[in-house]
């Protein structure tokens, strides 16, 4: 199964990734159950289960000491099977039975056509920014044009002019990197500890793995660097103000 990341939602750990991994690894032989539980946690990843022919398995709301998950999923996928907690060890190794024997789950359904930017993935992307963010809080920014004067404002009241905003996100990009350098020189060293360790205890496999991923971290780190020391393009004062009236 694809490694699963499950950090980039708020939940911890979070089923949609690990439903989403498991459908695209195993489609249609995928069992998905939804237990009590609060908020909507799971639904995107049962129906990333029911698309790919999985079958698809929900607590009845009524049976749950917290009905909020079940209910969502029920609302927003076309389950399978909704039944009591107690019903549902039966129901699973029924399921698992038929697969033994060779007997289909569920009429396999095939996956539809996506459109750019549906995928409900962890992988990094450069699409267009939704909006720019504050550098004091992150928050973000409302463009506002006084007079010829172009200034941003986040919703709690940090206001900067275009020019401004451009030096304080650069200070922030430079800060994040040098953070970013600092944390993988530490994980460099903190490997190179353990690569010791290993080879003092006659590890010698374990040590060479150490071993490499300290080199990992250190030839990251070049990288970094090589970012911060290079020169930036910062546009003049008069071109700046061009581009924040264009």
């Amino acid at each position: 199964m694809p490694a699963i990341t499950w950090n980039t939602h708020w939940a911890r750990p979070a089923i949609d990734p690990l439903f989403r991994s498991a459908a695209r690894a195993y489609g249609s032989e995928v069992i998905g159950v939804i237990l009590t539980g609060g908020l909507n946690d799971g639904t995107a990843g049962l129906y990333e289960i029911e698309q790919r022919g999985g079958t698809t398995v929900v607590q009845d709301p009524d049976d749950a000491v917290s009905p909020s998950m079940p209910r969502s999923a029920l609302h927003h996928v076309a389950v399978d099977h909704c039944l009591p907690l107690a019903q549902i060890p039966t129901l699973l190794a029924g399921l698992v039975a038929k697969r033994d024997a060779g007997a289909l789950l569920a009429q396999p359904r095939p996956a539809p056509a996506r459109r750019r930017g549906q995928e409900m993935t962890a992988e990094y992307k450069l699409d267009q920014p939704v909006a720019v963010t504050c550098p004091d809080c992150g928050g973000a920014l409302r463009r506002t044009e006084l007079g010829t004067l172009t200034q941003f404002r986040c919703h709690i009241g940090h206001v900067y002019t275009a020019e401004v905003l451009v030096a304080a996100q650069f200070a922030a990009l430079e800060e994040s990197l040098e953070a970013a350098m600092r944390s993988l020189s530490e994980r460099g060293e903190l490997c190179r500890q353990m690569a010791d360790k290993a080879q003092a205890a006659g590890n010698a496999s374990t040590a060479m793995q150490w071993d490499a991923a300290m080199r990992e971290a250190k030839e990251r780190t070049v990288v970094l660097r090589q970012l911060l020391e290079k020169e930036w393009t910062h546009p003049t004062d008069r071109e700046a103000l061009e581009a924040s009236e264009g």
